[in-house]
């Protein structure tokens, strides 16, 4: 179970999968909050890809629905991590950033995983998700 106070949330959006794919481990996500923890920070990771397989418009709304439920019951003193960021997962990421906008809208975003890495392409993630921060590589 979430606690409801840490300092930093790391959410792991859902991704398209194809039928009879299994779901991933945010193990990025993992590693991350095992690093903060070290460094005496608090994290939670919430992973939408556990209960959302497709990303067709009812799947958006319902992930918008739950999203927001879970938010509001979840206090990141510091930040939210989003990632990883990929080319399946886009139409999650952005589901994600307009709930965390509408619950957190003080709160920095940073964002991380492949997509971060194309060179040049840095301004998706700052003029259209509206990122505080971007991370690139491992």
């Amino acid at each position: 179970m979430i606690n409801n106070k840490c300092d930093i949330l790391l959410i792991n959006p859902s991704y398209h999968r194809r039928s009879g794919s299994g779901v991933i481990p945010p193990i990025g996500l993992a590693y991350l909050s095992s690093f903060l923890s070290k460094n005496g920070f608090t994290s939670q990771v919430l992973d939408c890809s556990l209960y959302f397989d497709k990303l067709d418009n009812i799947s958006l709304e319902q992930i918008n629905s739950w999203l927001q439920k879970k938010l509001l019951s979840i206090q990141p003193r510091l930040a939210i991590g989003i990632g990883p960021c990929t080319t399946s997962a886009i139409r999650s990421i952005i589901t994600i950033v307009d709930a965390c906008k509408k619950s957190h809208p003080n709160k920095p975003l940073i964002f991380g995983g492949p997509l971060t890495f194309i060179p040049d392409q840095e301004w998706v993630f700052f003029e259209k998700f509206s990122a505080s921060a971007v991370v690139k590589g491992e």
